[in-house]
C-alpha cells in the first residue's frame, strides 16, 4: 500500500548524513545550489533572516510566528526564481539548461512510475490527460503552500508559491487557467487538490 510521508524524506536525510558525515545542508549546497547559483535557498535555519523571507499566514491572514520546519522534508527555503531554475534542469529534454546536476537514469526515475496501479514517480506524482504526460508536486506547512505542474515533452511547468494556507481555491483557479492556455487542457481536475 503506497502511503505518502513528509516523515520518509527526514529518514532519508538522516540516512545520508550519518552515511557522508556532512549536514543536508552541506550537501545541498555542493550538489544542487552552487552547481545551479540558487543563490537565495537554503536548508540552513540558521541562515535564514526572517526580514529576506516570507512569513507564513493562516486563518484570517495573520501573519505567523517564524518557524523552523523538517529540513528535508519541508525544509527548503527559496525564491521562486531559484525553484525554477531547479525544475528547468531537472524536469525537461535537457535542452533549457546546461547545467544537469541529475542523471539521466535519475530523471527517468523521478519520470516514470514505479507501479502501474500508482500515479506516483520518484518524489512526484505522475499522470497523463490528453496524451499529455504531466508530472506534479504539492507541499504545504503551517502558513504556506507549493504547487508545482511539469509537462517535460512540451518544456512546460508553472509553479505557485503562497505564503498563506487560504490559497486553495485561487491556486487552482491559476492551474486551471495555466491547463487550459498552455496545454489546451479542460477541466484536469486530477491535478487539482
Amino acid at each position: 500500500e503506497f502511503v505518502y510521508t513528509g516523515l520518509g524524506y527526514t529518514i532519508i536525510q538522516v540516512a545520508l548524513e550519518d552515511a557522508l558525515g556532512v549536514s543536508i545542508e552541506e550537501l545541498a549546497e555542493e550538489l544542487i545550489f552552487n552547481p545551479l547559483k540558487m543563490n537565495h535557498s537554503t536548508f540552513s535555519q540558521t541562515r535564514v533572516d526572517s526580514v529576506n523571507y516570507a512569513r507564513g499566514h493562516i486563518l484570517r491572514c495573520a501573519p505567523i510566528p517564524f518557524l523552523y520546519f523538517p529540513k528535508a522534508a519541508a525544509g527548503l527555503y527559496t525564491t521562486i526564481e531559484d525553484y525554477t531554475s531547479f525544475l528547468i534542469t531537472n524536469f525537461n529534454d535537457r535542452s533549457l539548461s546546461e547545467t544537469h546536476i541529475l542523471s539521466e537514469e535519475s530523471i527517468y526515475a523521478i519520470q516514470q512510475r514505479f507501479r502501474r496501479d500508482l500515479q506516483v514517480g520518484l518524489g512526484c506524482f505522475i499522470i497523463k490527460i490528453k496524451g499529455i504526460k504531466l508530472i506534479f508536486h504539492e507541499g504545504a506547512n503551517i502558513g504556506f503552500w507549493s504547487y508545482f505542474v511539469i509537462a517535460p515533452k512540451v518544456n512546460k511547468g508553472i509553479l505557485i508559491l503562497s505564503n498563506s494556507n487560504r490559497t486553495k481555491l485561487i491556486m487552482n483557479e491559476i492551474l486551471s487557467l495555466w491547463c487550459e492556455s498552455e496545454l489546451e487542457i479542460v477541466n484536469a481536475d486530477s491535478l487539482y487538490f
